[in-house]
């Protein structure tokens, strides 16, 4: 992963050196040439080590996202305070999800597609100036 893609606070995975399978950590610190995750264990990790972590409908539910289905169209919805009366909402696209803006007169369905979790969290908090977390 690209250094400038990464906050502290989000959530990546790293392959475990042992079960060589990938782990959920937690971004505490950015440095130049490494990211410190945080675990069972405080990690220091190279940048070229850490693995986006795929956005999934799991996932949205675990951030709070409603499921709703409009017509044909299946909706993860999350009200923000920042709209008046609205909510950022995603639908499944290929192999990701595509931001949509809600308001009380209908959706605004958008092209911008949203693959991975720590994007998710990035964009919730430059829209709020609030971290994403599970539930």
């Amino acid at each position: 992963m690209k250094p400038n893609e990464l906050r502290i606070g989000n959530y990546i995975h790293r392959l475990d050196l042992v079960s060589k399978e990938p782990r959920i950590e937690n971004v505490i610190e950015l440095q130049e040439n490494k990211a410190v995750c945080s675990g069972p264990f405080k990690v220091n990790l190279s940048y070229d080590d850490l693995q986006p972590i795929p956005l999934t409908e799991q996932w949205l539910i675990e951030f709070g996202f409603e499921k709703k289905t409009y017509q044909n169209l299946t909706l993860y919805c999350y009200s923000l305070k920042v709209l008046s009366h609205g909510e950022i909402s995603f639908h499944p696209k290929d192999s990701g999800f595509n931001l949509d803006l809600g308001t009380t007169t209908g959706y605004q369905f958008g092209k911008t597609k949203i693959k991975y979790v720590h994007q998710l969290q990035n964009l919730y908090f430059a829209l709020t100036g609030e971290e994403l977390t599970t539930t």
